[in-house]
């Protein structure tokens, strides 16, 4: 199967080979949009980098936010193995995927978008096909509207069988010098499918600078024949 990355609002299904499991290294990452105001923090001086770290964790399905056209372009002719979508052999297993990012500014507009994600997936996946959202929802654990996913899906940091590595927190700010506190990106999974084997927040750095003003969420899962 092509190596695949995800822009937001992307959603497609994946075939995967007719094995009794199939196990699938999943990656969501905020790469922090192209603006000349970051300074030491600029893309130009963090993407070498960003790069070097998908290529060593090596997702098979990695989904961005607020990647700029120019940046997705540079990660393309970067990451040669990996394309925009991909279909395997037409008799295998489906996997939903979705890729999403929640507006930062309104209450309201999070709220509904937790709502409308969920109602789109179950327009989409009518026949309850093991599925992934995975995303900066820029809300915390305990909100009303994650709240709502986790009725409906797992969280892989809980899910995890194996480990569940790295801290809490997902957002940096490109503070290098303060502990990160808030905890906005997830990779969810279906309850059905789908067993989750590892979760970590990976908080890489060189030189004293971050990557991106968010850190890398990495998840292995393994599908099951039903």
């Amino acid at each position: 199967m092509k190596k695949l990355i995800l822009l937001p609002a992307a959603c497609l299904a994946l075939l995967f080979a007719p094995l009794s499991a199939q196990t699938v290294r999943l990656m969501t990452w905020n790469i922090r949009y192209d603006n000349p105001g970051d300074g030491e923090n600029n893309w130009h001086k963090r993407k070498a980098g960003l790069i070097d770290l998908i290529r060593f964790n090596d997702p098979d399905i990695f989904g961005i936010q607020e990647g700029l056209h120019r940046q997705v372009e540079y990660m393309d002719s970067s990451l040669e193995h990996y394309a925009y979508y991909g279909i395997g052999r037409n008799d295998g297993k489906e996997l939903w995927v979705f890729n999403t990012h929640f507006d930062h500014i309104g209450v309201e507009a999070r709220r509904k978008s937790a709502r409308l994600i969920l109602e789109r997936m179950d327009r989409m996946n009518k026949t309850g096909e093991p599925a992934v959202l995975m995303g900066d929802l820029n809300l915390e654990p305990e909100t009303e509207a994650v709240q709502s996913i986790t009725k409906r899906m797992n969280d892989t940091k809980y899910a995890a069988e194996l480990v569940s590595f790295g801290p809490d927190a997902t957002f940096n700010g490109f503070r290098f010098d303060q502990v990160p506190a808030r905890r906005i990106d997830y990779i969810f999974t279906s309850k059905n499918g789908i067993s989750v084997l590892k979760y970590g927040v990976l908080t890489d750095s060189r030189d004293g600078r971050y990557y991106s003003d968010h850190f890398p969420v990495l998840a292995e899962i393994r599908l099951w024949n039903r």
